[in-house]
């Protein structure tokens, strides 16, 4: 099977992740889409084109692009082998998959949307947010599949705003790597180390953190590494330079890095108020996956989406109380014993709960396989192509 692959950002890792889920699942896979910067090949992708470049968070520029490619899709699009299916990766994206259906002569190719986010804009009380709602709405009424990445976002924002595709599918943020070992080591003292890993954007935890620390005056440190939002964080550099128990390693290479960078913490930071009462609430976010699959035992919000699976899987810390004495003073008064025992929990799950299968791949291809018209004739065509 043959898919095309619509994508928001063709240097995303994420988009590299899911192009390779679906080759270990049998399909060939062709990228078209923007890029945030200057796109390379990462993975089994057959071809790959970008319609231009755009930037994050901002979406006027993003609107301009989609509404100039639309124009000029015939040229961009040229040389691009008739699709299967097409996955839409993102709004915009959406927004481009019937013109490029026309565009490639494929009119009967069914449109899958790709949604692992929820933005902003869209849960606007207000005009802009109606129009865009109004607009996906539209859009999931020609398409065959919706693919998300958490129940949270059914249950919060498609199905109580209407946004119904004929069918949903959950595919969780999980590694597409499993790790040698499970089990971070962490440094051997009575240090509490905790790890802030991914893309930080949460300027509550940051403060947070930099307080809980402060006040247990050496005997909480957290690490972090990643990609800091300075345009939600502008105090960022300075509040790392303040405190001598905060340390800030930069950015780190995907999977490469992970075991090295969860082996000095035992513990991961998963909380997230960036948006609170909206898409953090709902989400189930990379670093869960990450930091458990090396045996870094999740700290979540009370009466989030992630602290539901942890709270499923008797495993985590909890707390509803977001006061940094009182997250500060839980961890210090664990015992050895007791720190021992909740990373037991993390490490006794079955690593199909934080990396993809072979299975969960071939699930993928064959429910997409399954959309296409007249599959069972597709098939024999295949096979006959393939027999010669």
């Amino acid at each position: 099977m043959r898919i095309l692959y619509l994508a928001h950002d063709l240097s995303d890792d994420a988009i590299w992740r899911r192009v390779e889920m679906l080759s270990v699942g049998g399909a060939e896979v062709h990228l078209a889409g923007f890029s945030r910067k200057e796109p390379a090949i990462k993975g089994p992708a057959r071809t790959m084109r970008c319609f231009g470049l755009t930037f994050n968070g901002g979406f006027r520029q993003r609107i301009g692009a989609v509404c100039q490619s639309y124009i000029s899709l015939r040229d961009l699009l040229k040389g691009t082998p008739k699709p299967d299916v097409i996955i839409a990766r993102n709004l915009e994206m959406l927004a481009l998959a019937p013109k490029v259906r026309r565009v490639l002569k494929v009119r009967k190719v069914p449109i899958v949307y790709e949604c692992l986010d929820i933005h902003a804009l869209m849960l606007r009380k207000n005009p802009i947010g109606a129009i865009l709602r109004g607009i996906e709405r539209q859009l999931m009424r020609r398409t065959a599949l919706l693919i998300t990445s958490s129940p949270g976002f059914v249950r919060n924002y498609f199905e109580p705003y209407g946004q119904n595709a004929p069918e949903t599918m959950v595919i969780e943020n999980k590694m597409l790597y499993t790790p040698a070992s499970n089990r971070s080591v962490g440094i051997q003292d009575d240090t509490i180390r905790i790890g802030w890993f991914g893309i930080l954007r949460c300027q509550a935890s940051l403060h947070l953190l930099d307080q809980m620390t402060r006040d247990a005056n050496g005997r909480i440190k957290v690490s972090l590494r990643g990609k800091p939002a300075y345009d939600v964080m502008p105090d960022f550099d300075d509040v790392i330079a303040d405190n001598h128990y905060l340390s800030f390693g930069g950015p780190y290479r995907y999977p490469d890095d992970l075991a090295e960078i969860y082996g000095q913490v035992r513990f991961s930071w998963l909380i997230d108020l960036y948006q609170q009462g909206e898409n953090s609430d709902w989400l189930l976010p990379n670093r869960l996956y990450e930091g458990c699959a090396h045996g870094a035992v999740p700290i979540v919000r009370a009466g989030t989406e992630v602290a539901r699976f942890v709270e499923a899987r008797d495993m985590g810390i909890v707390v509803g109380d977001l006061h940094p004495d009182t997250i500060g003073d839980a961890l210090l008064e664990m015992s050895e014993q007791d720190v021992l025992a909740v990373r037991s929990a993390v490490a006794s799950q079955h690593r199909s709960a934080w990396t993809i299968q072979h299975e969960d791949s071939l699930d993928l291809v064959d429910k997409l396989y399954s959309l296409i018209p007249d599959h069972a004739q597709h098939s024999a065509q295949i096979l006959a192509e393939q027999h010669g």
